[in-house]
């Protein structure tokens, strides 16, 4: 059966991605790799379902498994295109986490190199999914976003991984979960207050940092 068949090969890639986690010390809470775990892995671009840290970990893997597949076989243009994509992509993460909260001219190089080579690879690969009349994976974050991030850490020159992208996806779930408590003719008014009050101790956290 074909889930098996998957079954097999994800339990291989997972004790693959256990075994480079533990090499290079990076923490998570990934759960196995499974069929169930994928969206639509009966397609040619399954997702995996994952939290979002889980998923950079992943993201930084993969980009490794991807160069020397792309070193063996040069000529294979979608092979590099993609390599190219996930490397940038999970560089665009590494540098963010190692980054200081301020940011230099040179670090804004680096992001801004990590952008325009992962979606310059990633519009190459979409224009040959065209081409072919196939469907492409859909890659992540969104293109728009990664664009806003970067603008916004260039003009006001603070790190964004303090104030964006995982945090807010954690707290817009804890909204959802506050919603679904909440009498919908009063949805506004049970949620507006926590949420104010989330960014409030937000806006006072930063205070103290800066030491206003």
């Amino acid at each position: 059966p074909v889930e098996c068949f998957f079954q097999d090969r994800l339990a291989i890639a997972y004790e693959r991605f256990r075994k480079w986690t533990r090499e290079n010390r990076i923490a998570h809470s990934q759960p196995r790799f499974t069929p169930k775990r994928l969206r639509s892995y009966q397609h040619p671009y399954p997702e995996l379902a994952a939290k979002a840290h889980n998923a950079r970990v992943v993201t930084g893997w993969l980009a490794e498994v991807l160069v020397p597949l792309a070193s063996a076989d040069p000529d294979d243009e979608y092979i590099g295109w993609m390599t190219t994509h996930m490397w940038y992509l999970a560089r665009w993460f590494s540098v963010h986490e190692s980054a200081s909260r301020y940011l230099s001219d040179d670090d804004i190089k680096v992001f801004t190199e990590c952008c325009d080579e992962s979606m310059n690879a990633y519009l190459k690969l979409g224009h040959a999914a065209v081409q072919a009349g196939e469907l492409l994976w859909p890659s992540r974050p969104k293109h728009h976003g990664w664009q806003e991030i970067l603008h916004a850490e260039t003009t006001q020159r603070e790190n964004s991984r303090l104030y964006h992208a995982f945090k807010c996806e954690d707290f817009v779930g804890r909204l959802s979960d506050l919603a679904g408590q909440c009498n919908k003719g009063k949805l506004e008014y049970a949620i507006l207050p926590r949420f104010y009050m989330g960014l409030s101790q937000h806006h006072e956290h930063k205070s103290m940092d800066v030491g206003v």
